[in-house]
């Protein structure tokens, strides 16, 4: 599957946040594997997110990123990186019922874990 149909695809998935500069738009999609099973002790559910980068400029083109799973999901925001053209995105999710942050450095080539 080409990344432009890939893109198209994710548009119909649920939208977490999104934000555009000079250079390019990321979008991120929150994508949940299902409810969890209300058998177990605990929560099964996970939550992967892919983004989608997409130029500004003609013609267009696509990158396509997958960072999770995650479980026990708060939410997922992107803010301005400090670096011209990048952006940082916050996952906040839970193990065990213990509160936890993942941060990644989007560029529009790459996706890179920061470290707490």
């Amino acid at each position: 599957m080409k990344n432009s149909e890939l893109a198209e695809i994710l548009g119909l998935c649920k939208l977490e946040d999104s934000k555009i500069n000079n250079d390019y738009e990321c979008r991120v999609f929150n994508v949940c594997n299902g409810p969890t099973d209300a058998e177990l002790d605990y929560c099964n559910c996970s939550t992967n997110y892919y983004l989608s980068n997409t130029t500004t400029d003609l013609p267009t083109e696509y990158k396509i990123f997958k960072v999770g799973p995650f479980y026990e999901v708060e939410t997922a925001n992107l803010e301005n990186g400090e670096k011209e053209g990048t952006f940082i995105l916050t996952i906040k999710h839970g193990k065990n019922q213990v509160k936890l942050a993942n941060r990644f450095l989007v560029s529009f080539s790459s996706v890179t874990q920061l470290k707490n």
